[in-house]
């Protein structure tokens, strides 16, 4: 997995023709990115995904594991806590 950091206004490049754009911070907890590829790739938010998913796994074994795959990487990437100023 390759993690990078941008600053608003930046993007990255994926492939050929798709590009992803930090274009704001909404709130404290999150982002929002704008998103450039051929209407051939699907994008879906975790949540979609995930439901998508559990619908799949009802009958289709092989999805069980890309299930489990797609909610241990939601878990990945916390915000470190920060200590309060009297902690230090």
């Amino acid at each position: 997995m390759l993690t990078v950091t941008v600053k608003e206004g930046e993007y990255i490049k994926i492939g050929n023709d798709i590009f992803v754009k930090y274009t704001s911070s909404l709130r404290a907890d999150s982002i929002s990115l704008s998103i450039q590829a051929p209407k051939e790739i699907p994008i879906a938010r975790s949540k979609v995904y995930e439901k998508n998913l559990e619908q799949k796994a009802k009958s289709d074994s092989s999805a069980v594991s890309e299930l489990e795959k797609a909610r241990k990487m939601k878990g990945r990437y916390k915000k470190p806590k920060l200590k309060k100023a009297e902690e230090i």
